[in-house]
């Protein structure tokens, strides 16, 4: 079989990668995969859940599982060997170094399974640490790094008061100057009212920004260890995170939106093999398509996908339809053109795809037919 180094991780949000097209964040690390790589503009999950995702991807696989969630030992049954390496929920400090980092210790761990006298064929790497523990030194996002208009559209988001029906946690609302970044290791779970902080949502989007760059900055010596054992490298996020697109700024919160359920996901090959390529899959997938594909043994024997696939004409926008299972609202389809959900109050919304990438105009209204169409199995 191909050689993998897998890293997959809950709460890793397209918009803060910049081969996704993130304007306030910078990851040169990722981006260069990409580069010369392949990438899925449009995976989503095919449930809401993380876990439920990371166990349909790690399905009868073999190898050797680093992992810091000890809750989940059946996802690991398949494995070799499993190391947990849980996180501290007792320390609630920043790391001065990028060192002193959870994910750093996982990343560590890697690079001593890879420099075993056997490394197995299968690496993978998972955690969670991006809606647990934000422990990446602040300094890896300075503070006077200048602001994109083109961002400016995070900011244009409603607050989700008239949405959730709920009001800020105390301490997290009101009148005042906001800090330019946040120094807790908390994540927040906030939902976005009127009297926030107008740079509110910037200071947390840089915030958040520090632990992507914290992976960004590992993943170069991830990068190292797959060229030293001609491995192919995946990254791939289990679940998103909302940066304000749905009324809230957390993990898992607040109604159901693109933000919770895009991911990213990214495949650079060995060198030699399928390199310098840079193809990008604009249409949908699910998540559980990848598992048959990309982690599969023969990928180094074959693209991901072919440049006729890539080319061929999309089916009809409503005619491929991916539901994702959720506790969360009453229904959610994604399809070529449009996604839509119905909300746990039984209110539905429409939107435009690929184009309303962050769910900003509900079209429902205007298109009756779509509307009724997805809103059954029928």
């Amino acid at each position: 079989m191909t050689r993998q180094i897998v890293i997959t991780l809950a709460g890793l949000s397209v918009d803060a990668i910049g081969c996704y097209g993130s304007a306030f964040n910078q990851t040169p690390t990722i981006d260069a995969m990409a580069s010369d790589g392949f990438v899925w503009d449009r995976l989503v999950c095919h449930d809401d859940r993380p876990d439920v995702v990371l166990a349909s991807l790690v399905s009868s696989r073999t190898g050797g599982l680093l992992i810091d969630d000890g809750t989940m030992p059946a996802v690991g049954q398949t494995f070799d060997s499993v190391q947990t390496i849980p996180i501290d929920s007792a320390d609630r400090s920043v790391a001065n170094r990028v060192e002193d980092t959870h994910f750093s210790r996982l990343v560590q761990r890697l690079d001593e399974a890879v420099n075993a006298d056997k490394p197995p064929e299968r690496l993978w790497l998972h955690s969670g640490f991006l809606a647990r523990h934000w422990d990446a030194p602040r300094d890896l996002f300075p503070v006077d790094e200048s602001w994109d208009d083109d961002d400016q559209e995070f900011l244009d988001t409603e607050p989700s008061a008239a949405l959730s029906g709920e009001t800020a946690p105390s301490g997290t609302s009101g009148e005042g100057a906001c800090p330019p970044i946040f120094e807790g290791a908390e994540p927040p779970v906030h939902p976005m009212v009127a009297d926030d902080p107008v740079d509110l949502i910037m200071a947390w989007m840089r915030t958040y920004g520090c632990q992507v760059r914290l992976i960004d900055q590992l993943l170069d010596r991830c990068v190292d260890l797959a060229d030293q054992i001609d491995a192919t490298l995946i990254l791939m996020g289990t679940s998103g995170f909302n940066l304000g697109q749905n009324g809230w700024i957390g993990h898992g919160c607040g109604p159901l939106r693109s933000a919770q359920i895009q991911v990213p996901l990214i495949v650079r090959t060995p060198q030699g093999i399928h390199r310098d390529v840079g193809m990008r899959w604009p249409k949908l997938t699910g998540s559980q398509d990848v598992a048959a594909t990309v982690f599969a043994e023969d990928l180094v024997n074959r693209l991901p996908f072919t440049a006729e696939q890539w080319a061929a004409d999309s089916v009809d926008a409503i005619d491929q339809i991916l539901v994702t299972q959720t506790e969360t609202a009453d229904r959610c389809v994604n399809t070529s053109g449009w996604f839509y959900v119905r909300d746990s109050d039984q209110s539905e919304h429409l939107y435009l795809k690929p184009d309303d990438r962050h769910d900003h105009n509900d079209v429902g209204r205007l298109a009756p037919d779509a509307l009724d169409r997805l809103s059954t199995d029928g």
